[in-house]
């Protein structure tokens, strides 16, 4: 269970560099902005964030949302993973952040779609 997060760009799923997170992995990888992310990383986002990720980011555009994501990554702080994608930790949660923004940044004028 998770959220599912898509960058829309008039109204498809934005293409951006292959990638290979979230909660289904795309064997060889994906070019589709879209993800499910685990409910895990939520209280993580709660504590030290202070708010809901997937709230904050539905319906705004990726611009608007640069700062946000830009922020968190620095709070989060640590870029160190483990090898449990559902593990929430501050590494894990950090990650699916630096995969956002750099979704945000190949489409600033995309528009995020979430649902849970």
């Amino acid at each position: 269970m998770g959220w599912d997060v898509d960058l829309e760009v008039d109204g498809k799923i934005a293409q951006v560099t292959a990638h290979r997170e979230g909660s289904n992995i795309a064997i060889g990888g994906s070019t589709d902005a879209s993800m499910l992310v685990t409910y895990n990383y939520s209280k993580i986002y709660a504590e030290k964030l202070k708010l809901s990720v997937p709230d904050f980011l539905k319906d705004k555009t990726a611009n608007d949302t640069i700062p946000f994501l830009r922020e968190s990554i620095a709070i989060l702080g640590t870029d160190k993973r483990t090898d449990n994608y559902w593990e929430a930790s501050p590494g894990n949660a950090r990650h699916i952040l630096v995969v956002l923004l750099d979704w945000a940044t190949q489409h600033p004028t995309g528009v995020w779609r979430i649902s849970k």
